[in-house]
């Protein structure tokens, strides 16, 4: 049963995953985006660049010949030192602000947009079954109602002992009995995990066997002095 829903369910499944799947690069686009021209980045390489051209200047200087030279090439080392490590301590702070406002942008357009959305359409019946038997009763149920009828089951156990009414799903409140937009998520969730899964472990090296030295008696005879 195609229909708005579920376009806006695989839409925002389909969404979540590319974030999910792109985390690996997440950091190199943000220091693409928003830190590589930052005055505080660009004053950090700079002090990088100056600091490696002190050090090779110092290298090449004798101690004993150009000791003015060397010594005073050594304090302005110590100074660039604390100026970078600083830097590298107000770099570090701005990264984390960015990236805290990312995930909080995520949250706001993503995350709790498709939790309401899953609220609000979860029990909408994304495949009819022909037949309310087809299925056993715990199974047919979850499907339709999600995983909240399992949570549920006890109360409603209860209440039709109570009513002496015999233990069956009540299918007079439910109009279609089928697979819910929750629980079809649910799977198209684990599908797609697996499948991830399965692709990292094929991709990953293969472990190597490990060489194992073949201990052999050559001679069985043992000499006496």
């Amino acid at each position: 049963m195609a229909s708005w829903v579920i376009f806006v369910a695989v839409f925002y499944f389909i969404l979540i995953k590319l974030v999910h799947l792109s985390q690996p690069f997440h950091d190199a686009w943000l220091e693409s985006v928003f830190f590589k021209r930052h005055p505080v980045t660009v004053k950090f390489h700079e002090l990088i660049k100056e600091r490696r051209k002190v050090r090779e200047e110092n290298k090449s200087l004798s101690a004993q010949d150009h000791y003015a030279k060397w010594t005073k090439n050594n304090r302005k080392l110590d100074k660039l030192d604390k100026e970078i490590d600083e830097l590298a301590g107000q770099i570090k702070a701005n990264n984390e602000k960015v990236k805290g406002s990312l995930k909080k942008l995520k949250l706001v357009l993503i995350t709790v947009p498709f939790l309401l959305f899953k609220l609000w359409k979860g029990k909408h019946i994304v495949y009819n079954l022909p037949d309310h038997q087809m299925f056993p009763q715990l199974i047919a149920g979850v499907w339709s109602q999600g995983w909240l009828y399992i949570a549920l089951l006890p109360l409603q156990l209860v209440k039709q002992t109570l009513s002496g009414s015999t233990v069956d799903i009540e299918t007079a409140t439910i109009p279609h009995l089928g697979v819910s937009l929750g629980i079809w998520l649910w799977a198209l969730e684990r599908v797609s995990s697996t499948i991830e899964f399965m692709i990292k472990q094929f991709g990953s090296r293969s472990i190597q066997k490990p060489i194992t030295e073949n201990l052999e008696i050559k001679s069985d005879e043992i000499k006496m002095d």
